[in-house]
């Protein structure tokens, strides 16, 4: 009991001021989450994991990137497409512009490359971004609903999309609107970058279509090869490649390319660490002059791969210098 009346009201106003702050946290806390339960794309569940401290399911949490500098090693995925990247099917041995590249970009991270697997086109992106492999490393071909899923990185260089078409048929020679025919048949893999030209530009064309497990190069020109299909749309560097493999076959519509594609690395989606990571890095090799060596000894003739112009200009040396 209190000792006196004064030190028995003090208690009691004590207590009523402990019970209204802890009523009006209560209340502001209960209503923030409803709050933010009632805002799109957030409910009660996510906003106390929010406040928690704890992960928001499908949110970046940069895993690949902490993996990568843990072990220093970064696993790549990779397309078997020369000149672009290919794998000798006796000894394993690699090479390409993608090979010689990715090394070296590695190197100057103090890490390696483990080339992990080869690309699987009907389940990326959801291999790399469930974890069997940290980047996409041989320059696939971006597309818009790839990018919903993945982060890209800057482009090293572009590559131009060109028309293919068998030897001696020249319906096309004088412009590739003629293909907007529904009598030609353009050879197309589902969900690739082929399909996405046909259906833009060339919509009233017949589509003979393939499975995105389909080889790009091999399928496509052999499907054009046996008449299936009039066209197919390729890199031109890896339709040289297999033209000079296979000659007096196929020959290359000569006008502006369908399409101009970057040649990046993709990686999973909300990975931005590692994104930055890599950006910087290429950014390093290009200022120092290792990009437009290894382009110059793939492409001497600058036609196969295009060269990203230079964010600065260079001082013109016939100017007088600035005086007081």
């Amino acid at each position: 009991m209190p000792k006196s009346k004064f030190s028995f009201y003090a208690q009691v106003f004590l207590i009523a001021l402990i019970v209204t702050i802890a009523a009006y946290f209560l209340f502001h806390k209960l209503n923030g989450m409803q709050g933010m339960a009632s805002a799109p794309g957030m409910n009660a569940q996510n906003y106390a994991m929010q406040n928690s401290g704890t992960a928001i399911p499908g949110t970046a949490q940069n895993v690949a990137f902490d993996r990568v500098m843990q072990t220093r090693v970064l696993r790549c995925a990779y397309t078997n497409w020369a000149p672009m990247l290919s794998r000798d099917p006796n000894t394993g041995a690699m090479s390409g512009i993608w090979y010689d590249y990715m090394n070296e970009l590695a190197r100057s991270l103090d890490m390696r490359v483990e080339w992990t697997q080869e690309l699987n086109n009907a389940s990326y992106p959801g291999d790399m971004n469930s974890g069997q492999y940290d980047a996409e490393c041989t320059g696939g071909w971006q597309t818009a609903q790839a990018g919903k899923s993945v982060e890209y990185t800057v482009p090293m260089f572009y590559f131009p999309v060109v028309a293919v078409v068998r030897e001696g048929d020249c319906r096309f020679d004088q412009s590739l609107t003629y293909i907007n025919d529904p009598m030609v048949r353009v050879v197309a893999v589902d969900g690739g970058l082929s399909q996405n030209i046909l259906r833009r530009n060339y919509a009233n064309a017949y589509m003979v279509n393939l499975p995105p497990s389909a080889d790009e190069t091999g399928q496509q020109l052999s499907a054009v090869e046996s008449g299936q299909a009039d066209v197919a749309f390729l890199n031109l560097s890896v339709a040289h490649e297999y033209m000079s493999k296979n000659p007096g076959k196929f020959k290359v519509i000569s006008h502006t390319p369908a399409q101009v594609i970057p040649a990046n690395i993709s990686v999973a989606g909300g990975e931005f660490r590692l994104t930055n990571m890599l950006n910087t890095a290429s950014q390093n090799l290009a200022n120092s002059g290792y990009m437009t060596a290894l382009l110059d000894k793939y492409d001497p003739n600058s036609q196969a791969f295009y060269r990203v112009t230079r964010p600065y200009q260079t001082p013109d040396t016939t100017k007088k210098p600035l005086t007081n």
